[in-house]
């Protein structure tokens, strides 16, 4: 956890890294950062415009860093109650922070402290209410298209049929030059080609028997 150094007047975050031989500890590697250094990337963190971010100790008694002194000066006995002294870490919690309900969640730290992050509840709910109005939007497009689709591969199937009945009324009443407009190359197509030859061959027939 962060501590003063009076010798250089800043507040440090100290490392011990163990070294080994194969199994064996040999020594330790000592570091110090700047505290500062970790104050920065939590200022950085910023998802919505109420959005702030603070650094507390692993059980949320301390404060080490906030936002614009959110919290005040002091962990507050809210934030005690609420995160339970870290054991509600990494769930969403609600908690009232500059006087307005915010929605919180934390992520414990490797180095003892508990990064939370927070905003205004006012503000996620509108930000939930516009990706479900734009859900709404894109479904609604989706469904309009995958309708116009549908009904132009129904047309598309139906055409054909429709052509090939209204010939054939044609043929029975005796108008034997009646075309089917089907130039596709699948069944349907090669079903109105029989039909228009078998017409042909009626009116030859029929004309042939007229001159004998």
């Amino acid at each position: 956890e962060p501590y003063y150094n009076a010798n250089i007047d800043i507040y440090m975050v100290s490392y011990v890294i163990p070294v080994y031989d194969g199994d064996s500890p040999v020594g330790v590697v000592g570091m110090d950062i700047d505290f500062a250094a970790f104050a920065d990337i939590a200022a950085s963190i910023s998802v919505y415009e109420s959005s702030g971010s603070a650094l507390f100790s692993e059980d949320f008694s301390k404060i080490y860093y906030q936002k614009d002194g959110a919290f005040g000066s002091s962990a507050s006995e809210e934030i005690q109650e609420v995160f339970n002294g870290g054991e509600n870490a990494t769930k969403l919690q609600f908690l009232h922070i500059s006087g307005e309900k915010c929605v919180t969640y934390s992520t414990p730290l490797n180095n003892r402290m508990q990064l939370l992050t927070y905003a205004s509840e006012a503000e996620t709910k509108d930000h939930v209410d516009n990706i479900i109005v734009i859900g709404i939007a894109v479904f609604s497009i989706i469904f309009i298209a995958a309708l116009m689709l549908s009904l132009k591969i129904s047309n598309a199937m139906t055409k054909p049929l429709y052509d090939i009945m209204e010939a054939t009324k044609q043929y029975a009443g005796g108008h034997w030059n009646a075309k089917i407009p089907c130039e596709t190359e699948d069944e349907i197509g090669m079903l109105a080609k029989n039909i228009m030859i078998m017409a042909d061959n009626t009116r030859e027939y029929i004309s042939q028997i007229r001159y004998m």
